[in-house]
C-alpha cells in the first residue's frame, strides 16, 4: 500500500462519517493496518500486480457489492463495476525520460502506467491529484477539461515535530557528527542525486564548518559509481551512507540535522519537505515543479540544474544564524497547512458527493425505465385501441357493405322484379293485342261467313227463280 493511501486511511478510521470501507490489499507480511469499526480488511491473491489490479479488484468489488471504487495511486482496472475514483499523483511516465528505470521492476511499472492510464481517465467518476501544478500538468497533457481533476494536498504526520535533544539520540545511530546535513536520495534521476552531490562538494571547498552529509535509501555502490562519474571522489570521507533508515527514526534525525536538502529535479507535492518544516529544521528546496507552490514563498529555494545555487544556498545559511531562525519559525507555521485528516477529510467529502450522484443517476434511470415502460404500456394501449378502432372501422365498413350489397340486392331484386312486371306486362299487353286481333280476326272471319253464307242464299234464290 503506497504511503499516502495508508496515512489518509487512518485518518478515515478515526472519523465519523456514516461510510464503511472496505480496504483491498494483496496479502504480505508487511501488516501496516489494522480494522476498525468502520473498515474491513480485504486480501486479493494475484500472481502479479497488473493481474490483481485488472481482474481480482474489480470482480471482488462486484462481489462485495461496494458502491464505489476509489484506487489510490495512478493505476485502476480498464473495466469497473462501479464508479471509479483515482488518484493520479503524477504523469513522470508520460514525460520524456533521459535513460531507462534502474530495475527491470521499475521499467514494467512504467511501462503499465503508460499502457493504462490513459485509457482509465475517460471512465473515471472523478481524478484526484496532489497540488494545483500537477492538475494543469495532468490537464495539459491528457487534454482534459480543468474541472475534471480535483486538487487534494498530501499531510504529513504528527509525530514529526520539535523534539528535545534527549529525543534526537536515535540519529546517532546513523551519523555521529552534530549539525548534519540531510538528504533522501536514490537512483531515481527527479532525485537529483548527482546534483546534490556537486553542490555538496563545492560547499566543502567554501564551509568554514564542512558539515557532513547524511544520506538516506542511497546503497554504497551507486553512491560510489557517482562520485566517480563526477570526478568528486575525495568529498567521500564527509558522507554517510547507512541505506535504509527506520521510519520511525526519521523525527529524530530531521531535528539534530542543520539543514535538510531537497533540490528534486521535480515532485509533484513534496511530503519530506513538510516533514522537515515541521520539525523546524530549514529546508533548502528547487524553485521546480509543485515545489513553490507546496512550500511556500518564504521557503530557501534553489535551482537544481545549477549545483552551485545548491553551495551557496548552504553557506548564506551556515553564516546567518537570523536566516536559520527564520526559516525554522516559517517552516513550522507552513507546515500547519497541511495533514492528512485535512486529506481524510475531503476524501470523505468526494466519496458522499458521488454517492449522491449515483443515487440520483439509478433514480434517473429509473424513471427513465419507468417513463419508457409507460410509454410502451401507452404505445401497447394506444396500439390496442387503434386495433379497436381498427376492428370497429372495419365491423362497420363489414356492416356498410352488407347494407349496401343488401341494397343493391333490392335493387337488382326491384329491378327484376320491375323487369319481370314490365315484361309481364308487356307480356299481357302483347296478349291482349294478340286477343284483339284474334277478336278481330274472328269478327272478320265470322263477318266474312256471314256474307259467304248470304251470297249463298242470293245464289240459291236466283237458281230457284230461274
Amino acid at each position: 500500500m503506497d504511503f499516502v493511501a495508508l496515512e489518509t486511511i487512518r485518518e478515515l478510521q478515526k472519523r465519523q462519517d456514516g461510510n464503511e470501507y472496505f480496504i483491498l490489499v494483496a496479502p504480505g507480511e508487511d501488516v501496516c493496518l489494522e480494522e476498525s469499526d468502520n473498515s474491513t480488511i480485504v486480501e486479493l491473491s494475484c500472481p502479479t500486480y497488473p493481474l490483481w489490479e485488472q481482474v481480482a479488484l474489480p470482480f471482488a468489488v462486484k462481489r462485495l457489492g461496494v458502491d464505489m471504487l476509489h484506487c489510490t495511486s495512478n493505476t485502476a482496472p480498464l473495466w469497473c463495476p462501479v464508479p471509479l475514483i483515482l488518484t493520479l499523483h503524477d504523469i513522470i511516465y508520460l514525460e520524456p525520460r533521459a535513460h531507462r528505470s534502474a530495475s527491470l521492476y521499475q521499467e514494467m511499472g512504467w511501462h503499465y502506467r503508460r499502457l493504462v492510464v490513459p485509457r482509465i481517465l475517460k471512465h473515471c467518476s472523478r481524478i484526484l491529484t496532489v497540488s494545483h501544478f500537477e492538475q494543469q500538468r495532468i490537464t495539459e497533457a491528457l487534454q482534459l477539461p480543468k474541472d475534471r481533476v480535483q486538487t487534494v494536498y498530501n499531510g504529513y504526520n504528527l509525530r514529526f515535530h520539535p523534539l528535545s535533544p534527549e529525543a534526537q539520540q536515535a540519529a546517532k545511530s546513523y551519523i555521529p557528527d552534530e549539525g548534519f546535513l540531510f538528504f533522501l536520495g536514490n537512483t531515481d534521476p527527479k532525485k537529483n542525486t548527482a546534483g546534490v552531490l556537486k553542490g555538496y562538494a563545492e560547499y566543502l571547498q567554501h564551509s568554514l564548518h564542512k558539515r557532513k552529509l547524511l544520506i538516506a535509501d542511497l546503497k554504497e555502490e551507486a553512491l560510489e559509481a557517482i562520485l566517480k562519474a563526477e570526478q568528486i571522489e575525495a568529498i567521500r570521507p564527509y558522507i554517510y551512507c547507512p541505506g535504509y533508515i527506520r521510519n520511525d527514526h526519521l523525527p529524530a534525525i530531521y531535528n539534530a540535522a542543520f539543514a535538510f536538502l531537497y533540490p528534486s529535479l521535480r515532485e509533484s507535492f513534496g511530503i519530506p519537505m513538510i516533514e522537515a518544516m515541521a520539525c523546524g529544521t530549514p529546508a533548502i528546496v528547487s524553485n521546480t515543479s509543485a515545489m513553490p507552490e507546496v512550500a511556500g514563498e518564504g521557503a530557501l529555494f534553489v535551482d537544481p540544474f545549477q549545483p552551485s545555487t545548491i553551495a551557496q544556498a548552504l553557506l548564506q545559511l551556515e553564516s546567518n544564524p537570523q536566516l536559520q531562525e527564520k526559516q525554522r519559525a516559517y517552516g513550522l507555521l507552513r507546515a500547519q497547512r497541511y495533514s492528512w485528516a485535512s486529506t481524510a477529510e475531503a476524501w470523505s467529502r468526494i466519496y458522499n458527493e458521488v454517492g449522491r450522484e449515483n443515487k440520483r443517476n439509478h433514480a434517473e434511470g429509473k424513471n427513465a425505465s419507468e417513463n419508457e415502460t409507460d410509454i410502451e404500456e401507452k404505445g401497447n394501449k394506444g396500439r390496442e385501441r387503434g386495433r379497436g378502432h381498427a376492428e370497429e372501422k372495419n365491423a362497420s365498413e363489414n356492416e356498410t357493405d352488407i347494407e349496401e350489397r343488401e341494397n343493391k340486392g333490392r335493387e337488382r331484386g326491384r329491378g327484376h322484379t320491375e323487369e319481370k312486371n314490365a315484361s309481364e306486362d308487356e307480356t299481357d299487353i302483347e296478349e291482349r293485342e294478340n286477343k284483339g286481333k284474334g277478336r278481330g280476326r274472328g269478327h272478320t272471319e265470322e263477318k266474312n261467313a256471314s256474307e259467304r253464307e248470304k251470297l249463298g242464299a242470293e245464289e240459291k234464290k236466283e237458281e230457284t227463280l230461274n
